[in-house]
């Protein structure tokens, strides 16, 4: 209950900073959420350049989860995007391109809410994410989307 009331204070109340300076992060104020896991293909499944991607996005992923576990947010922000970017790989035409297109975009959410975690969305994960967009027409409206609806930064302290 206290929590809800600071941050019905801090959302309510007066600021003097300038109207184009970014918000300041929040300590302890972190959006309530939980990282996606990556979805895996059917056993015995067609080979193609899916596998080869996944490979390389599991390792990011494992790096990204691995750093959560420390509160170290941003650093696994820079993993998750690297783990949608890998994904970014695999060809249309390839028979598992939609599930490295939901790989992709899981990656790519998990990113934004890692950034936001670290405090740093609104400084440098917002322009890397839109950049991952433009590399790519594919995940470009699913990032789009997502970073309409984006979380406020706020800072989950190191351990």
């Amino acid at each position: 209950m206290r929590l809800v009331v600071l941050a019905m204070v801090a959302a309510c109340g007066g600021s003097s900073k300038p109207a184009n300076a970014p918000p300041k992060p929040v300590p302890g104020l972190c959006v309530g959420f939980s990282y996606g896991e990556l979805f895996e293909p059917k056993a015995g499944g067609p080979v193609s350049a899916f596998q080869a991607a996944d490979q390389l996005a599991k390792q990011d992923h494992a790096q990204a989860t691995a750093a959560v576990e420390h509160d170290r947010h941003a650093e696994a922000a820079g993993h998750w995007l690297a783990c949608g970017k890998r994904y970014q790989t695999v060809p249309d035409g390839d028979p598992l391109r939609a599930l490295a297109q939901q790989n992709a975009e899981m990656c790519f959410s998990n990113a934004m809410y890692a950034y936001a975690s670290g405090g740093v969305l609104a400084s440098e994960g917002r322009a890397k994410l839109e950049q991952a967009g433009d590399e790519d027409r594919r995940v470009a409206p699913r990032i789009r989307a997502l970073l309409a609806k984006a979380p406020r930064d706020c800072a989950i302290p190191p351990r």
